[in-house]
């Protein structure tokens, strides 16, 4: 499965969509995992196929309903979309299932500011920093940009 999700990833950085879209569908008719529905979702996202990348989401969500790849991609493609509520739902799961993985995280304290919930952005910049340098360093210029941060 990694070798599958490796050329698609690599397929995908050269703009090659639709066979990175390809060879995770071959890989899924072999082996239905939560990982391989994943990926493709995250592949769909990538290419702007929202309705496509979020049922291949459901799906891996339905194999594990916690896999917090999913639930990640999810929350980023609702997001995209400008359903900035649904995003913060979907993103504070991630975060439940995977409280010390920085990147939903980062992503949820920036949907929240767009939400205008700055106390709670914070606080999930505060534990960012404690969990990834290089987002909470990204996290952090971006609260200063808005005045939320001194300096």
């Amino acid at each position: 499965m990694r070798s599958e999700a490796q050329d698609a990833l690599e397929l995908g950085r050269a703009g090659r969509w639709d066979e990175a879209i390809r060879i995770l569908e071959a890989a899924i008719a072999e082996s239905e995992t939560a990982d391989l529905h994943s990926w493709l979702g995250t592949t769909f996202r990538s290419c702007s196929r929202w309705e496509e990348a979020d049922a291949a989401y459901a799906r891996a969500l339905a194999i594990d309903a916690r896999h917090v790849g999913a639930l990640w991609g999810l929350g980023l493609s609702r997001g995209m979309q400008g359903d900035a509520e649904g995003a913060a739902e979907i993103l504070a799961s991630a975060v439940a299932a995977a409280p010390g993985f920085a990147p939903p995280r980062f992503q949820l304290a920036l949907t929240l500011l767009e939400l205008g919930d700055t106390e709670a952005a914070l606080a999930h910049a505060a534990a960012v920093r404690g969990l990834d340098e290089r987002y909470g360093a990204k996290l952090d210029a971006i609260l200063r940009e808005r005045g939320l941060l001194p300096g």
